[in-house]
């Protein structure tokens, strides 16, 4: 058991928990919004350029945020191509349109992921323009890059990632598609602290529930598609396997029933995340099977959670957001009735890989 988890405990358990969480994390979101006439600014000379291909790349959890990156731009911004890869799999396939009309934007936390930092490098030395964000301000990545932007903490870094990737991606869209209704995804980014602090108060009782139901499961699998399909993929990838030492894999919804779905038995517990955008019958369809094959069925949708004053248009795009901050939620119970911190680790940061 980790230092951190021990003070947890003998502080008063699982209601320490959230409320260490839970003090600051609005106010870390309310910092990230509050940067928007500085991304403004910075994509503004980023369009100037002409750009016509956005890279999204990342490790980990800061390679699953850039999915609804990818979607967006894909659905709404005509005539630029837009590609995610691994960080170290970008250097090594040396993507030949890389140049002067390419937009990399790159994501490390702690801004010191050597693989990130070695695609920021390759990315300037072939001309494109570099975006990075990480906790802090002087990190490595920050110093890599063209342009930064930091979120300063360890509580909502998924949302803040999330924050300034959307930020960046509704002002590109707008210079491509007039129709877009970007004062409204603007609007929508400043109200999204108090909406996921609301959020993340309500659930108590859901979160408890699902701790309770799974903390002796040796196996949790996720489902989603979409834009929340980078959400499935960290849950699975940087929570369950990583964090918790649960055996796991993410499914995508689309590719459920070509392989995934016959692994599906009563006893085999699946979160089957839902979002509310164009690609939703996907997982309706995998959610109509799972409801007849196995009892340890949990759906995480998005339109059961109230987002105040956000736009219908835009709130099918802000689906990331809210299952992502359920889900942690829900880890965050999981990791006190399991009594196994979500900071403890065998191998990363502790041994030579």
């Amino acid at each position: 058991m980790g230092e951190k988890q021990r003070r947890r405990q003998k502080e008063g358990g699982i209601e320490f928990i959230m409320n260490d969480y839970s003090k600051d994390f609005i106010e870390k979101l309310k910092g990230v919004a509050g940067k928007k006439s500085k991304v403004e600014a910075v994509m503004d000379g980023v369009i100037a350029k002409g750009i016509n291909q956005v890279y999204l790349v990342g490790c980990g959890g800061s390679l699953a945020v850039m999915y609804p990156g990818k979607y967006m731009i894909d659905k709404y911004a005509g005539g630029v191509q837009t590609h995610i890869y691994p960080s170290r799999e970008f250097t090594l396939v040396a993507p030949q349109n890389l140049g002067k009309k390419s937009l990399v934007v790159l994501a490390s936390h702690s801004g010191g992921t050597e693989e990130t930092l070695e695609a920021a490098d390759f990315s300037r030395e072939r001309g494109a323009v570099t975006i990075g964000f990480s906790r802090d301000a002087d990190s490595k990545l920050s110093e890599k890059v063209d342009f930064s932007f930091s979120y300063h903490g360890e509580n909502g870094i998924t949302e803040s990632k999330m924050m300034f990737l959307y930020m960046i991606v509704f002002k590109l869209i707008k210079s491509l598609n007039m129709k877009f209704p970007y004062d409204e995804g603007m609007k929508a980014i400043e109200r999204l602290p108090q909406a996921l602090t609301n959020i993340r108060e309500s659930i108590e009782e859901e979160g408890t529930r699902f701790a309770k139901d799974h903390k002796d499961e040796e196996k949790i699998y996720t489902t989603a598609g979409g834009p929340t399909y980078g959400i499935a993929y960290a849950y699975a990838v940087c929570i369950l396997l990583e964090m918790q030492w649960i055996h796991s894999a993410p499914f995508h919804a689309g590719e459920f029933f070509h392989g995934p779905f016959e692994i599906i038995e009563d006893h085999v517990p699946l979160i089957l995340i839902m979002g509310e955008d164009d690609t939703r019958p996907m997982a309706e369809r995998a959610l109509a099977f799972a409801q007849k094959y196995t009892s340890k069925l949990t759906v995480i949708d998005s339109k059961n959670y109230e987002l105040p004053d956000i736009s219908e248009e835009i709130r099918p795009l802000l689906s990331p957001f809210v299952v992502w901050t359920v889900l942690y939620r829900y880890a965050q119970y999981l990791e006190t009735e399991r009594d196994h911190s979500l900071e403890l680790r065998r191998y990363m940061g502790i041994i030579d890989y």
